[in-house]
């Protein structure tokens, strides 16, 4: 076993050039346009010639960074062939040459035609960001013919909450914020949230859930879990994230555990602040309800 760290001013991590900063860059972000940086490489036609338009923008490529920070022009070969051709829009990264730009990788026409296939080798690494339909003798490009294949990347930014003990509620049926499960939410944001919640809850008095949010923030969602009128069946649920949902328990020995993967989105507001998980029993009931120490969150911002 060996051991490496970088980058420092002096030491083991003093040594930090291209084949390090690359190899920690794609632990940070997968390949495309960073969303929401510029114009994110939207590739477009107008009629305007055989060419295509490329909007300004920054993105990932192979662990580095490339930005055009405006509009690029990009011909397309004459396509004279008496048959179709389809071509790909790509963000080229010649690693020998130590270069990233904007191409084409030009198709081969036939009845039909297929786009190429971006390189990925240790010398040059292809990202497509749109599919361009060549008509033979086409003079231009219309809207029509771009298809956008553009795999937008957001940085990352994913909170994970892992509860550390269980969590009791009796004879409650008030939804209560949960000790543990909650994620800072930034202003004009929209988050994906899923949440593996172990519980353990009596017949009738079941498990019920809700969030807390900033105001102005919205939302939906679901999960599908055993039916509270008929817990030996599964139902699914979806609703806003404001409206408490309930799934239903089986009892409370050690074979009545049940896990409820709930999924859904928040969009939030101006106001910045905590989404929270929030549960209580369904009916009030003097047994124990329990949401079990390793249930948790997972918060990751999607735009």
């Amino acid at each position: 076993m060996s051991t490496d760290y970088w980058p420092f001013n002096s030491g083991l991590g003093a040594d930090s050039f291209e084949d390090r900063w690359r190899k920690m860059g794609k632990w940070w972000l997968g390949d495309g346009p960073v969303s929401g940086e510029l114009d994110g490489f939207l590739v477009f036609g107008n009629a305007s010639g055989r060419e295509v338009h490329v909007s300004a923008g920054r993105a990932w490529a192979s662990g580095c960074g490339y930005e055009e920070s405006a509009e690029q022009v990009v011909a397309i070969a004459a396509n004279s062939s008496g048959s179709a051709r389809i071509d790909r829009v790509v963000i080229r990264v010649d690693l020998t040459a130590r270069t990233i730009a904007t191409a084409i990788l030009q198709g081969t026409p036939a009845g039909s035609p297929v786009p190429p296939v971006p390189t990925k080798s240790s010398s040059v690494w292809e990202i497509s960001l749109a599919q361009v339909a060549v008509a033979n003798g086409a003079a231009t490009i219309n809207a029509a013919d771009v298809t956008d294949e553009r795999p937008m990347q957001v940085p990352k930014d994913v909170q994970s909450r892992v509860a550390a003990a269980d969590q009791t509620f009796t004879s409650d049926a008030s939804v209560n914020d949960d000790d543990s499960l909650f994620a800072w939410l930034e202003p004009n944001a929209r988050y994906e949230i899923e949440a593996r919640i172990e519980y353990r809850a009596a017949t009738g008095a079941d498990f019920r859930w809700a969030w807390s949010m900033p105001t102005g923030a919205a939302g939906r969602h679901g999960a599908v879990v055993p039916d509270p009128t008929t817990p030996t069946t599964l139902v699914s649920l979806l609703d806003d994230l404001g409206t408490a949902l309930i799934a239903g328990g089986t009892g409370t020995g050690a074979a009545d555990w049940h896990q409820a993967v709930i999924r859904g989105y928040v969009l939030n507001g101006s106001t910045p602040g905590l989404l929270r998980f929030r549960w209580a029993q369904g009916s009030s009931d003097g047994s124990n309800t329990i949401r079990k120490a390793s249930s948790r969150l997972r918060v990751e911002r999607a735009a």
